[in-house]
């Protein structure tokens, strides 16, 4: 076992060579005296007649495994990516989630937090309170932080696999000109994919029901749906629509108790916080299609903490260990010449992955377009920019 060296203080190394100086006793007979080895008082009376008594102060030492240093390029990458619009919100975590995910960049929120602060960039937090104080002013007050913390706790239950179980409920919001409009909207609850959803200016069963056919049209039918004791879901004469119109299980969830619908209630939260509260909508057909887009990149795009940072699509699909696997093998800040993930996946039941190599150069940036066709398996149709 290596010995740790004894740190001395001036006062003591100072007290030992004028001991030294002072006195008619040898080198060998003041080191015995003081317990110190003769080179010691050798180098410590030559540091003090040459430079003083400064010259006895211990040197800090570097430490024995020093941080790796995050490359200038990665830095400058980074900077970049959280200046775009879709990033511009994200808080720290989903930030660093996102770029490990699809940047192959592995930093911690700390670590951001000091590359943002350097570079006088705000974080998501920030930008997000002075946006929504300009669409919405009465909303200031709000602690929508603490609000998404608590329904965080909500998330007490989850199924095993996709399909087994949506969960549907109704959400609602103001358009200027239109008034309120209802989303409908249905999640899985293993992997938190939105499978459905409709913008309507009134919450009626039959809109509920179009917004579910379609789902199953695409989809294919749950084994269960979970719903809160709406009207629009549960008052068709003891006998739901679900069970009726498509032989699926219909659970209702315990009357005044939100937490059983914990997903779906986090995800109207991200909705808002990030595309509803932010954003002026003109119509109706425009919050439409830019709830669209939101949710195309919910699904493909936005990573989650309750997924250990992969994407929705990743655990709906069922190639979540796969791209576990591949950000594993790539993550590296050190290396400015990393490999980028684009496509993984299966495809007629063969794994497949893709990747942009900044270092050969063979393909130019492209951005991949997920199409789901049935669970499990994926049709890509990959665009190169």
């Amino acid at each position: 076992m290596e010995k740790k060296q004894r740190r001395y203080s001036v006062d003591f190394k100072y007290k030992v060579v004028q001991a030294y100086l002072d006195s008619d006793k040898t080198q060998l007979e003041i080191c015995e005296e003081y317990g110190i080895s003769r080179s010691s008082l050798i180098k410590w009376k030559k540091q003090l007649q040459e430079n003083g008594i400064d010259a006895l102060q211990n040197k800090k030492s570097a430490p024995h495994n020093p941080a790796k240093k995050t490359a200038e390029k990665i830095v400058e990458q980074v900077v970049e990516l959280k200046k775009k619009e879709e990033h511009k919100y994200k808080g720290l975590r989903a930030f660093a989630d996102f770029l490990k995910r699809f940047e192959g960049i592995n930093l911690s929120p700390t670590t951001l937090s000091k590359i943002f602060k350097k570079n006088e960039i705000p974080n998501g937090d920030e930008n997000y309170q002075e946006k929504r104080a300009q669409v919405n002013p009465k909303k200031q007050e709000l602690l929508e932080k603490e609000i998404l913390e608590e329904i965080d706790h909500w998330e007490t239950f989850e199924r095993d696999k996709p399909q087994e179980l949506w969960q549907i409920d109704i959400t609602s919001f103001y358009i200027k000109d239109e008034g309120k409009v209802y989303l409908i909207d249905i999640i899985d609850d293993h992997s938190r994919y939105i499978v459905g959803w409709g913008l309507f200016r009134e919450q009626k069963a039959e809109h509920v029901i179009k917004v579910f056919q379609e789902a199953v049209d695409h989809y294919g039918p749950p084994k269960e749906v979970l719903s809160d004791n709406g009207r629009q879901f549960v008052s068709w004469h003891g006998t739901t629509g679900f069970q009726v119109l498509f032989n699926i299980k219909h659970i209702k969830a315990r009357p005044h108790h939100p937490q059983t619908l914990g997903k779906l209630e986090r995800w109207h939260g991200s909705l808002k916080k990030e595309l509803i509260d932010i954003k002026f909508f003109h119509s109706l057909a425009e919050a439409r299609e830019e709830i669209e887009k939101y949710i195309d990149y919910y699904n493909y795009r936005r990573t989650h903490s309750s997924l250990e940072g992969l994407v929705p699509a990743d655990r709906y699909h069922g190639i979540a260990n796969q791209v576990k696997e591949e950000i594993q093998q790539n993550s590296n800040n050190s290396n400015p010449n990393r490999t980028r993930l684009y496509l993984v996946g299966k495809v007629m039941g063969q794994d497949i992955s893709h990747r942009y190599n900044a270092t050969t150069g063979n393909y130019k940036k492209g951005y991949a377009n997920l199409v789901p066709h049935t669970p499990g398996y994926l049709f890509y149709q990959i665009q190169f920019l």
